[in-house]
């Protein structure tokens, strides 16, 4: 018999002595899920990591999905003229209120979505987990291209973006010191590649509150042909019995979910468990590139290397740099270009501009680490504003 996904809170966060990382990422189907661990056991230094499934709560969608991966999912409250589920009378369909609702339970906890913590720099990183007990991050690729007809064809590319996106999170959580991270999602999905024919499209005789491509809720009992109704408490739902799309407003019938089918219905549990080696992971190395040592305008152009590709097996790590130009006594006088050097091949350049501001005879070029604060590599510049060359620009 599976666990139910309203039990996770209680049976997988809860009862962590350590810190924890969740990683939900909407319509991860069980499949996907196994690819990810697949890859996480190439790719990454595991110390410990398994796959297992998890039973969704019905209807099979969003709303009902991440609110059962929260504290008080035993307690939830469904309103089906809304699809809004309210936890502690917090409405839980929001980043935010999600976050609230952890922090009920457990003070130090946080709530974000994958693309702010990705763009975040690494001591911007370092410092949203410093402290914290339970770190949900919200993942949308697979449902944000499958649940729009126009972009649902793109299922299958979506599906591999997911796949790149969670390994390379769950990677960079492991290097930031997280130990315990989990990844599952809300719900998986049904998706045929060819259009849906007329013969697998139901009409429903009945009326109800909600109508979905694979579910119809309501608070009377309906009998439907070709559907089953269960009573869900409450309200009840109406499901195809086979793969069938119920024939509702709207576009989109190839990527569908909310139905009673195991794809929709099992989404996956991966519990990853970074390892440790005795050989310390190391920041990629810079270097400025070559120029000439004058500076003949404000606004001047520069470049900066990073000599070595990113590398797992080597251990070698992304790094922050701020670059900005200096008076000899250390006063900035120039704006500040902030990078991100993570490329995957040696020896990438990075090209920007800097402008200049006041009057100087000498300057220095500074590369930072925004972690640590060392300079990288510094270059000294004569500054003559009165002569113009094709190299500035």
């Amino acid at each position: 018999r599976l666990p139910q996904q309203r039990d996770f809170y209680k049976n997988h966060v809860k009862k962590s002595d350590t810190r924890v990382a969740v990683i939900i990422s909407d319509a991860l189907r069980y499949e996907v899920g196994s690819e990810i661990k697949e890859k996480l056991l190439k790719e990454a230094n595991t110390k410990e990591i398994t796959l297992t499934g998890m039973l969704t709560s019905l209807p099979s969608i969003t709303s009902l999905g991440m609110a059962s991966l929260l504290p008080f999912s035993e307690t939830l409250s469904f309103d089906i003229s809304e699809k809004k589920v309210t936890l502690k009378g917090i409405d839980s369909r929001s980043t935010e209120n999600r976050e609230s609702i952890l922090r009920l339970e457990e003070k130090e906890s946080s709530a974000t979505t994958f693309d702010i913590f990705k763009n975040m720099y690494r001591n911007e990183q370092e410092e949203y987990i410093k402290g914290k007990k339970v770190i949900y991050i919200y993942h949308d690729t697979i449902d944000a291209i499958g649940d729009k007809g126009k972009t649902e064809s793109k299922t299958f590319e979506a599906a591999e973006t997911a796949v790149s996106d969670i390994v390379g999170m769950g990677k960079l959580l492991s290097s930031l010191g997280v130990v315990n991270i989990y990844i599952t999602s809300d719900h998986g999905f049904l998706y045929e590649r060819k259009e849906i024919e007329e013969h697998d499209k139901l009409e429903l005789k009945n009326s109800y509150s909600i109508l979905g491509k694979r579910y119809a809720l309501s608070s009377e009992r309906y009998e439907e042909k070709g559907c089953i109704t269960l009573d869900l408490g409450g309200y009840y739902g109406v499901f195809p019995e086979k793969n069938q799309r119920i024939k509702s407003l709207g576009s989109g019938l190839q990527f569908v979910h909310g139905g009673i089918s195991p794809q929709e219905m099992i989404v996956p549990l991966i519990k990853y468990r970074g390892g440790t080696n005795s050989t310390k992971s190391r920041k990629v190395n810079v270097k400025l590139k070559e120029s000439i040592g004058k500076i003949t305008s404000n606004i001047s152009k520069f470049g900066v290397y990073q000599l070595d590709p990113i590398s797992i097996g080597d251990k070698v790590v992304e790094r922050d740099v701020a670059i900005a130009l200096y008076t000899l006594n250390g006063v900035k006088v120039s704006t500040e270009e902030k990078i991100r050097l993570n490329a995957i091949e040696e020896n990438k350049l990075y090209n920007f501009r800097l402008t200049l501001s006041g009057t100087h005879e000498k300057v220095l070029l500074k590369v930072i680490d925004l972690d640590s604060g060392d300079i990288l590599d510094s270059k000294e510049y004569e500054v003559n504003l009165s002569i113009a060359s094709e190299f500035d620009f």
